[in-house]
């Protein structure tokens, strides 16, 4: 369980997180906010990297940040000794994070068997795919089974394959630990999340299920056929275009009442209704 009270934290005078408060019991959380909402930086205080922080953080009743605590963090950018082989690099990051040496092997061997890559073990760290890389920082977060999982973009730039590899090895965590995956994918977050936490500005907006969070946007959520959009009276915004019963037609979210076909609202639907888009100067009036 994570318990997070009046956290914030600063970078000079530019303020990042403003008084996040939250409970978070064992489970699989998606962060969602735009670049700048303060997403990784809440990351990195949890994983212990940010130590100056005002307010608390604890993890099942112990503090962040200190030797009690374990967390396994994937961040966005992750490095590796492109001359190692994958069980090098994999014993390497064993003994950086203190993994008893009588259990290193083992606890080796069932991190890569997670993530699909027992069979990898002699491959160069040089020669892996891209979302090989990301399956093997995954696999370094999970070793010393840590009470706390946190994943910065761990789809970024994979293929459908990889990333189905990443909703797979997510869908087997989150019954003994706290797991937390910030990604821009919408899909990502629905597919495999208990929850979503969004978060605008350094503070977290709301917390709810991928369906909470989709009914924000309830009766706002329309499908317009091209060529009528110029007709519509008031605020609204064109989310994407897609066909419908053979007609090329838009998916348009709106706060206003419109003469239009509803459709049932998505998680992004209500994401973007909570980050109070329908108020946003960007949108088009008529």
């Amino acid at each position: 369980m994570i318990e997070i009270k009046n956290l914030g934290k600063s970078f000079g005078p530019k303020e990042i997180l403003a008084g996040i408060n939250c409970r978070l019991e064992n489970g699989i959380y998606g962060f969602l906010g735009k670049n700048g909402a303060g997403k990784t930086t809440l990351m990195r205080c949890m994983a212990g990297i940010y130590g100056d922080w005002n307010g608390e953080i604890l993890i099942n009743g112990k503090p962040a940040g200190t030797k009690e605590v374990m967390a396994g963090y994937l961040p966005q950018s992750f490095g590796l000794f492109k001359e190692l082989k994958v069980l090098d690099m994999m014993r390497y990051l064993a003994s950086a994070k203190k993994i008893a040496r009588d259990e290193r092997e083992q606890e080796i061997l069932r991190c890569l068997h997670a993530v699909y890559m027992e069979n990898s073990a002699e491959t160069g760290v040089g020669s892996l795919s891209g979302g090989m890389v990301r399956r093997l920082g995954i696999a370094q977060a999970l070793m010393g089974k840590p009470e706390l999982l946190l994943f910065d973009e761990p789809t970024a730039g994979l293929d459908p394959e990889e990333r189905m590899h990443f909703k797979n090895i997510l869908s087997q965590l989150g019954k003994e630990e706290t797991v937390i995956v910030s990604t821009h994918i919408v899909e990502d977050i629905e597919a495999c999340c208990d929850a979503v936490i969004v978060i605008d500005s350094g503070k977290i907006l709301k917390i709810g299920t991928c369906r909470e969070i989709a009914d924000a946007a309830k009766e706002r959520v329309y499908i317009c056929p091209k060529g009528k959009e110029n007709e519509i009276m008031g605020k609204y915004v064109i989310e994407k275009q897609f066909e419908f019963n053979g007609e090329i037609c838009y998916r348009i979210l709106s706060a206003a009442m419109l003469p239009l076909t509803q459709a049932e609202p998505t998680l992004e639907d209500g994401y973007l209704c909570i980050q109070k888009k329908l108020d946003n100067k960007r949108m088009r009036e008529v």
